[in-house]
C-alpha cells in the first residue's frame, strides 16, 4: 500500500468510528490511466500521488446527507476528477489562481485545496477565495491525510452529534506545525 493510500485510508477509518457517516459515502476513483489523461487534458503533467488520490476515490455521494455531514476535511470534500477538471478550467485563468495549482478538496463556496504540479511540485495550497491567501500548508496530500488523522487523535478535530466535522484551529495548527515543519504557513504569527 502506498503512503498516500495508507495514510487516507487510516484517517477515514479514523473519521468512521469517531462516529463520521463520509467515509461510507466516497464514491469509487477512475483508472488511474483516465486520471492521467483528465489531467493532462488541460496541459499539466501529473505525479503518482495525485493520480492515486483521484484513483482512490471519485467524490461523495450521500444525497440524503447535509453538506457538513459530508466534509471528510473540516469545510471541505474531495473533489471527482471530473469536478476537478471542471474547477481548474473554471478558475485557471482567474487572476488569483496558479495554472500549476490542480484542485482537490473544495468548500463550495469558492475555497480550495489544490495541489501543486510545479515550482512546489506536490504540495498543497489554500486557495482563499477573495482573501489575496494562498500559502502552502501541506507537504503532500499524504502528509494532509496524517495530519488531520492526527490532529482527529488529539482533539484537534472532532465529530459532533450529528456527524459534523469541527475544528479547534489553534490545536490544529499545533499539530499541523509540529507534523509539517518544512511548511512555513504554520509558524506564522497570527
Amino acid at each position: 500500500m502506498s503512503v498516500l493510500r495508507e495514510a487516507a485510508e487510516s484517517y477515514m477509518s479514523c473519521l468512521a468510528a469517531h462516529g463520521s457517516r463520509a467515509p461510507a459515502q466516497l464514491l469509487p476513483g477512475g483508472a488511474p490511466e483516465d486520471v492521467r489523461a483528465h489531467i493532462e487534458s488541460v496541459g499539466l503533467e501529473p505525479t503518482d500521488e495525485l493520480v492515486e488520490f483521484f484513483s482512490w476515490q471519485g467524490g461523495m455521494g450521500g444525497d440524503s446527507l447535509t453538506l457538513g455531514q459530508l466534509w471528510i476535511m473540516p469545510g471541505f470534500l474531495p473533489l471527482s476528477i471530473t469536478d476537478a477538471v471542471q474547477m481548474y478550467r473554471l478558475y485557471a485563468d482567474g487572476p488569483d489562481w496558479l495554472p500549476r495549482w490542480f484542485p482537490v478538496f473544495e468548500d463550495q463556496a469558492g475555497w480550495f485545496y489544490a495541489y501543486d504540479l510545479g515550482e512546489f511540485r506536490g504540495a498543497v495550497v489554500l486557495f482563499q477565495h477573495e482573501t489575496g491567501q494562498y500559502p502552502y500548508v501541506f507537504e503532500s496530500l499524504a502528509a494532509m491525510f496524517s495530519t488531520h488523522r492526527a490532529a482527529l487523535d488529539r482533539g484537534a478535530i472532532s465529530v459532533d452529534s450529528e456527524g459534523v466535522l469541527e475544528q479547534d484551529y489553534e490545536r490544529l495548527s499545533a499539530v499541523a506545525k509540529e507534523l509539517n515543519p518544512k511548511v512555513p504557513w504554520w509558524s506564522l504569527p497570527e
